[in-house]
């Protein structure tokens, strides 16, 4: 056998291995851009879940502080009045009815305890109480707030007026108990915070001017303390109001980016799909090809015209 002459058939076979050679390459090269496609979307749909996380974590926390203080106010609210009521009914001014009353507290809190005093050390414990329980709750809300600043802005939009000042009210106290120092008998507000403070007093200090309130305080001295615990009672619920309704705007914007997460992973989906597409679109390219090259090789190979036993008979 030897080496035939190119041909017009060679030609085409030459013309058609390339071409499929080319779409094999360009289907390749399909395959690698969808590969970077591919990773470009997984790095986004990462960045959405994190996204996601962050969000609910947010949003959990803020759920705990607004629920701690619904417990906190559902404790209190119910029975807000009954401790000034039993010092007023108890008021040494109003002997009948102090008379009475002593006698009927007697019964139920047993010999030898003082029912008056016992009240005046409630009132001022639960005013403690809340004084301390707002407290820990803004320190719950800064540890929040304070790591998740940016996040928390862009999310208000303020929206939701004065969010980073929630539970903060021993910065700004004057301002804070402006309105309500026109209501009180004693515009002092240092002689209701002594009772609790012990930033200003030791707390030695500090019991010490509580067994003297417990002696000295008038009747008014405690609707006083009654009036400032139903002030701190208000400004929690509407602070806790306030997150709340943050809190809702987190939800709304995480239903958002759920949604994102969704569309992403459709997304990747498809790209998977095209990938996959291209693969096989390479491969069947790769096997035509090699086809065509194969006809082209045999295209190349020819019969002689004469057989052996001619060509020695000769």
């Amino acid at each position: 056998m030897r080496r035939g002459k190119l041909s017009n058939k060679s030609l085409i076979f030459i013309i058609l291995t390339a071409t499929f050679t080319l779409l094999s390459y360009a289907s390749d090269q399909m395959v690698i851009r969808s590969e970077d496609k591919l990773r470009n979307a997984k790095i986004l749909l990462e960045n959405k879940k994190n996204r996601n996380t962050q969000y609910e974590t947010i949003s959990a926390k803020f759920d705990a502080i607004t629920t701690n203080v619904d417990l906190k106010l559902q404790s209190y609210l119910p029975k807000r009045n009954f401790l000034i009521k039993s010092i007023i009914l108890l008021d040494d001014e109003i002997e009948i009815s102090s008379r009475n009353s002593i006698n009927i507290f007697s019964e139920n809190l047993g010999e030898g305890v003082d029912a008056k005093r016992t009240f005046k050390w409630q009132i001022v414990r639960e005013l403690k109480d809340i004084v301390l329980f707002i407290d820990a709750m803004a320190v719950d809300f800064a540890d929040i707030y304070i790591y998740q600043e940016e996040l928390i802005k862009k999310n208000n939009q303020n929206k939701i007026k004065q969010l980073k000042n929630l539970f903060f009210y021993n910065e700004n106290i004057e301002e804070a108990t402006l309105d309500l120092e026109q209501k009180l008998f004693y515009k002092d507000m240092s002689i209701y915070t002594d009772l609790y403070n012990e930033q200003t007093l030791t707390t030695e200090q500090t019991q010490t001017y509580l067994e003297w309130a417990l002696e000295n305080f008038t009747t008014k001295n405690y609707y006083d303390i009654y009036k400032y615990k139903m002030f701190l009672l208000k400004r929690l619920y509407k602070d806790s109001n306030k997150l709340g309704k943050f809190t809702e705007i987190l939800d709304d914007n995480l239903f958002l980016i759920e949604d994102e997460i969704d569309d992403t992973l459709k997304i990747i989906q498809k790209i998977n799909i095209n990938k996959n597409y291209f693969i096989l679109s390479s491969i069947l390219f790769q096997v035509v090809s090699l086809l065509f090259l194969l006809l082209l090789f045999k295209s190349f190979l020819i019969k002689p015209k004469n057989s052996y036993r001619t060509i020695l008979t000769k």
